[in-house]
């Protein structure tokens, strides 16, 4: 993607901000027995006020994330969303046109006596086959169901106090103190 010698953008402004950092740093370093406590404290205030605002930004980020990660966890219509209704009767339907061409081969193996394909042999895979497929929606919506139960009832832990549980668990409350 880039030539020998070439650098991203991307590769640049960050070290360009590296470098703006560690020479602000040093400034500070430097300046501090030369500058005034007055000077100092202006430049505490402002580096203290940029950290509450990344602060606040992150925080709010971060809450809205919650709030969509709480309600995409508690969809509760799986079985019922158009997609996978007309998805499911597409395939099931494809399926039982394809069983109309396998009772076909076990018919012909059976009259030309073709033990692999003889009736006593593939008729009850067949049939499993057959009810499985047709009966596939309602078996993967008890599955669905049974871990919804499951994924509701912690979702009705956290959903209550959102973002707030989460907060407590990463120490995000203690971000701002000074120890």
């Amino acid at each position: 993607m880039f030539q020998k010698g070439e650098k991203s953008t991307r590769q640049v402004s960050s070290r360009l901000f590296l470098v703006g950092a560690v020479l602000v740093l040093v400034f500070l370093g430097l300046a501090a027995p030369k500058v005034s406590y007055a000077a100092m404290d202006i430049i505490y205030t402002i580096l203290g006020m940029i950290f509450q605002a990344l602060v606040y930004l992150v925080g709010s980020i971060f809450t809205v994330v919650i709030s969509i990660l709480i309600k995409v966890a508690g969809y509760n219509s799986f079985i019922d969303s158009p997609p996978v209704s007309m998805g499911w009767v597409i395939v099931r339907d494809l399926c039982n046109m394809f069983f109309v061409i396998v009772l076909l081969v076990i018919a012909f193996g059976t009259v030309l006596k073709i033990e692999t394909y003889h009736y006593k042999r593939l008729l009850p895979k067949f049939l499993l086959m057959a009810i499985l497929i047709n009966f596939s929606k309602t078996i993967c919506g008890l599955f669905i169901d049974f871990a919804q139960v499951i994924m509701l009832t912690f979702i009705a832990g956290f959903a209550v106090t959102g973002a707030g549980n989460f907060v407590n668990l990463l120490g995000l409350q203690n971000l701002m103190t000074i120890s």
